[in-house]
């Protein structure tokens, strides 16, 4: 008897257990860090350098902390790229150069045409849902990003920083208790955007050569100069109580036409897992 009793006594706090976790996963978090790892592949055409279509990869790592109130949702996200690139058409390909010697005999030495490219990354969104809480959801809001691209290489093709503002649209959907379908969409509105001169020389007077670069090749631009495209797919799993994995693919779309059209275009592959803090 005692023993069919501790049996039940067990099952019903197993059971209450179960139905406790259940219901705390409806429960979206505060506060929420997260790890990211991604792979991303990009297409870009300076013509401020070459007419050449360039072609590269990226590897990315990235921290991201979320914020989720009531009605809102705020997001902060670090981003480190490293990658190479090299031009389509000439894949492994060298530049030659000859110099002549004093002893009258000619040097010649091989630059590749294939190059290193940096690119970190910063993200700070806000998102306010719009109507009462559903398994699907529509929210608005806006992004600020700031995107630097430093290639290292004999042809530094993309040099460039932008800061831009982007309105955003995200629709979210709670397929089920632990699934979750997530899409946005976002397109630049303004950017203030740094890009070396078509001459391409940056030195001035008394100034390094990075003052020289932010001073005198920074400038707004709108609509009509910035295009900025941006838009993911994102599929959440809550393993637990304290964890969520992340995998999204992303696209993004960039045009810029000073100093010379710059045609940008970038997908990326990524995988983040979130530790959720309890929610008080």
């Amino acid at each position: 008897m005692r023993a069919t009793i501790l049996l039940v006594c067990g099952y019903l706090l197993m059971v209450s257990g179960y139905a406790q976790e259940k219901a705390d996963y409806f429960l979206p978090p505060k506060f929420q860090v997260g790890v990211q790892l991604g792979l991303s592949t990009f297409s870009m055409v300076d013509r401020a350098v070459s007419p050449l279509l360039y072609q590269g990869r990226y590897r990315q790592v990235g921290l991201q902390l979320l914020y989720t109130g009531n009605r809102s949702r705020v997001e902060l996200s670090l981003q480190g790229k490293l990658g190479n690139f090299a031009p389509a058409a000439h894949r492994g390909k060298n530049v030659y150069f000859r110099e002549l010697q004093e002893d009258g005999s000619i040097r010649e030495t091989a630059v590749p045409l294939q190059g290193g490219m940096l690119a970190p990354a910063v993200k700070l969104g806000y998102w306010h849902r719009l109507g009462s809480p559903h398994a699907l959801q529509v929210s608005a809001g806006a992004v600020l990003s700031e995107q630097l691209l430093y290639p290292q290489g004999f042809v530094q093709p993309g040099l460039m920083n932008v800061l831009a503002l982007s309105p955003q649209l995200r629709l979210t959907y709670a397929a089920a208790t632990r699934h979750q379908f997530e899409a946005n969409v976002a397109a630049a509105a303004l950017g203030l955007v740094t890009r070396p001169p078509y001459h391409g020389t940056l030195t001035q007077p008394n100034e390094n050569l990075e003052q020289a670069f932010l001073k005198h090749n920074t400038r707004f631009q709108t609509l009509d100069k910035l295009k900025l495209l941006q838009a993911e797919l994102q599929y959440q799993y809550r393993m637990g109580l304290r964890t969520t994995a992340v995998a999204s693919y992303q696209l993004s779309w960039m045009r810029e036409k000073e100093p010379r059209p710059l045609s940008l275009a970038e997908s990326a592959y990524n995988l983040s897992f979130f530790y959720l803090f309890p929610t008080k």
